[in-house]
């Protein structure tokens, strides 16, 4: 259905069977799905619908998302080990031999999961600084591994830590020289989250490592535009990790990664809505 920052829009089409030998007329449907305990989304039946006795008829459902409610969401994601357990609650009014009722609906949890912060880690990655004029150094520095983890999530922030390792592979000593990197964390179109991180002069002995820590705080504002952008691309998105270097003499492209991210929220949601 439509996308928009505002809403999101699932259509489902079920296919149900009527067992019994009365024809049955379903009159209206409604239902509330939640992610993680959080009401997320509602929805209804588009038009009453008629099924023949020991038969079948087609259903048409829509489901209208609250993109509002993807901060609050997001925080239970991640706090649950970025998993969320979909689950839907609702009521349908039947009409059989004359006589109109309401029976209540619960449809069986499903659990989506993701892995944005194993999307985050970089290993096995040489930095040739000697495309980097203003440093004045030819070494190359190999990156061991930068390991992404979460750290403090509320409704308006979200924090990455970033433990990164540099393996002096060279026989001599290596001088890491001053300098400032930054990197960029995009997803499809949409900016996620940057940062800046300076580095201090360091010799580090052949075989020696040389660590960095530091953070990304994401704005959960943002969170709606990347939902979005994320359903566009058909919940297949590309996670883009951009590195500069920066000095006086400007900012060089030092390395740049990409990760495809997928998941199946929406068909977890499409099958809560048509169970």
């Amino acid at each position: 259905g439509e996308v928009n920052t505002a809403t999101t829009e699932i259509i489902s089409h079920v296919v149900i069977y009527n067992p019994s030998r009365a024809t049955l007329t379903i009159e209206d449907l409604t239902y509330t799905i939640y992610l993680n305990d959080i009401e997320f989304a509602t929805g209804r039946l588009q038009e009453p619908v008629q099924v023949p006795a020991q038969g079948e008829a087609e259903l048409v459902l829509r489901t209208y998302l609250d993109n509002m409610k993807i901060p609050a969401w997001w925080v239970s994601h991640v706090k649950n080990g970025e998993k969320t357990v979909v689950r839907a609650e609702g009521k349908a009014r039947l009409k059989a031999f004359g006589v109109s009722f309401t029976v209540p609906l619960s449809m069986p949890a499903q659990e989506a999961e993701t892995d944005l912060d194993e999307r985050l880690d970089l290993e096995n990655v040489t930095i040739d600084l000697a495309e980097v004029p203003f440093l004045g150094t030819d070494i190359e520095l190999y990156v061991k591994e930068v390991d992404t983890s979460w750290g403090e999530v509320n409704t308006a922030t979200t924090e990455l830590l970033h433990h990164a390792v540099i393996l002096n592979t060279y026989d001599v000593p290596v001088l890491v020289p001053d300098m400032t990197i930054e990197y960029e964390i995009w997803v499809n179109e949409v900016l996620l989250g940057n940062g800046t991180v300076p580095v201090e002069s360091e010799l580090v002995p052949p075989g020696g490592t040389y660590e960095l820590d530091f953070s990304t705080v994401i704005d959960n504002d943002v969170l709606d535009d990347v939902w979005v952008s994320h359903l566009q691309h058909g919940e297949d998105s590309t996670v883009l990790v951009k590195v500069f270097v920066v000095g006086d003499g400007g900012r060089v492209l030092v390395h740049e990664e990409s990760r495809e991210l997928q998941t199946d929220i929406l068909s977890a949601l499409a099958y809560s809505s048509s169970s």
